[in-house]
This record gives structure tokens, C-alpha cells and sequence, in this order.
């Protein structure tokens, strides 16, 4: 109504628009010019990369998420039992689907045991193929970390809230390879969401990441493959 009743206005509204992403539309033409140009979105082995459903990305991703945020949504956790016993039948419902989910739907892609220079080779070979039961003792887990990060980000804003979780199906369920890299820019973007409490949080979450990284480089120079 606002384009044929009034032209001018709309058509400053539209350059408004335009000029205010015109960041986000550059990405976005780029990134189809590259789609165009490549013949597709994968670059390197095109066979390895297939796109799959491959929905317990979004539980490691939880897993991952929660863990570099502990500082944040440990508070949370004191109130999951009074939530679970108010909640039984959605978290009873939930741990089924979820426990399907890993049954039917885990991946171990060829990749994930081709390469020991990687984080995900040991947590694969020491943890998910010591024994069959054990994808499913990670589903309570899950949950507990699903709540928690909910929690944690209650106070973001609706749209964030709406479009995450979309978002983040997207780009990590077609994934079959297990990889933190998929997982770094959907932490970064829920971290951002966050504003610390305190001094003390803050300080933990440093000192949490820099151990991290220290012990990464330790094991790179002083264990080499």
C-alpha cells in the first residue's frame, strides 16, 4: 500500500534498508558468485562432503557450547530438578526422542578415524566406540545442557532466540563429520549474547580458555603425531 500510495517514501525506506545491509548483501552476493563460479558450496573432496541429516550435530554442539560457557549456565543447573519434576512427561518425551536420534541417526564419518592430529579421533575411538551404550549416556546430558543454555540466553533478544536455533540446523545438521570448527562461529555468536555478571565469571571463563589453548599447544609441540 505504501509503494503505490506514496513511491517516494517507500523508495526511501527501500534505499534506507539497502544502505543500512549493505554489508550483509555484499556477503550474500559474494557468497552466491562463489556458489555459481565453484559449482557448488564444497571445496575440496566433493564426495566427502555430502550433504546428510545428521541431527546429533546440534547435541555435541550443546555439549560444546555449554562446557566453553560454564561460568554462565552452571547457575542454572541447581534449578533443572524442580523443572524436570514439574516437567516430567516433556523430559521424559524428550530423552526418548533423543536416545532415538543417537540410535538411528548417529554418523561416524571416514574422515573422523583417518586423521589422529584431531581432538575428535580420541573422544571417537575412547569414548563412542569403547562400547555401544555410551552415545546414550551423554542424552541426559543433552537435555541438562539444552536448559541451561536456554536459560543463559533468556535474556537476548526474540529474534535472536526465533533464528538461532534455525540457523544452527542449517549449517551444522547437513554436516556427517564431527569437527569443533563447525561449532566455533554459533558458540561466538551465543557468547556474544551473554554480558558477564561479574569479574569472577569472567575471570574463570580467561582462565578456562587460556588452559585450553595451552594444553593444546603443549600436546602440538611436546607430543607430536
Amino acid at each position: 500500500r505504501l509503494a503505490t500510495s506514496n513511491p517516494q517514501e517507500f523508495a526511501k525506506i527501500v534505499g534506507l534498508i539497502i544502505t543500512k545491509c549493505f554489508g550483509f548483501i555484499l556477503v550474500g552476493v559474494g557468497f552466491l558468485v562463489f556458489v555459481k563460479l565453484n559449482n557448488g558450496i564444497v571445496v575440496g573432496d566433493r564426495s566427502a562432503h555430502e550433504a546428510v541429516i545428521h541431527l546429533p550435530q546440534i547435541l555435541y554442539f550443546l555439549i560444546f557450547c555449554g562446557g566453553l560457557m560454564f561460568p554462565y549456565v552452571l547457575q542454572h543447573i541447581k534449578n533443572f530438578p524442580s523443572f524436570a519434576a514439574r516437567n516430567f512427561l516433556f523430559i521424559a518425551i524428550s530423552g526418548i526422542l533423543l536416545a532415538a536420534i543417537v540410535h538411528y541417526n548417529t554418523m561416524g564419518h571416514p574422515y573422523l578415524l583417518a586423521d589422529n592430529r584431531h581432538f575428535t579421533f580420541y573422544i571417537w575411538r575412547k569414548f563412542f566406540l569403547r562400547h555401544w551404550s555410551l552415545k546414550f549416556v551423554l542424552v541426559p546430558a543433552y537435555i541438562i545442557a539444552a536448559f541451561c543454555i536456554t536459560n543463559t540466553l533468556q535474556k537476548s533478544q526474540l529474534m535472536f532466540r526465533i533464528l538461532f536455533p534455525v540457523c544452527l540446523i542449517l549449517s551444522l545438521a547437513p554436516q556427517a563429520l564431527l569437527e569443533f570448527r563447525y561449532f566455533i562461529i554459533p558458540f561466538i555468536l551465543c557468547r556474544l549474547q551473554v554480558k558477564p555478571a561479574s569479574l569472577s565469571k569472567l575471570l574463570a571463563e580467561f582462565t578456562f580458555l587460556v588452559a585450553i589453548n595451552a594444553a593444546t599447544l603443549y600436546l602440538f609441540l611436546h607430543r607430536p603425531f
